[in-house]
């Protein structure tokens, strides 16, 4: 992970204009901007005890990749969160993932 990249602050329906930065890259672009970290933020709406949850903040929908020392009983669905994580692109047809490492819960 490149920190010195930026983590952009997006809407989940914006990830649909992600693009690769490169074949040998994780890092992707978007309006210009090179990052590897998205920051997104609204409502858990289905999630399973292995830790995937969706994520829907109005514009979409996106897949959370919660770790092992995320997945403790207090993610629930209804819950509203804020996480940051690694970008995963979305394979084809498919919805684009969010790596949301420990400690990344935030309820309102």
């Amino acid at each position: 992970m490149d920190y010195s990249l930026a983590a952009l602050k997006l809407f989940c329906g914006e990830l649909k204009d992600v693009r690769p930065a490169s074949a040998s890259s994780s890092a992707a672009t978007l309006f210009g901007i090179l990052f590897q970290r998205a920051w997104l933020q609204g409502v858990l709406v289905s999630g399973t005890d292995e830790g995937r949850f969706l994520l829907d903040d109005g514009s979409d929908v996106v897949e959370l990749l919660l770790s092992a020392e995320s997945q403790p009983q207090q993610w629930k669905i209804g819950m509203y969160v804020m996480v940051v994580g690694p970008y995963v692109a979305a394979p084809s047809g498919g919805l684009s993932t969010i790596r949301v490492p420990s400690l990344a819960r935030t309820p309102y």
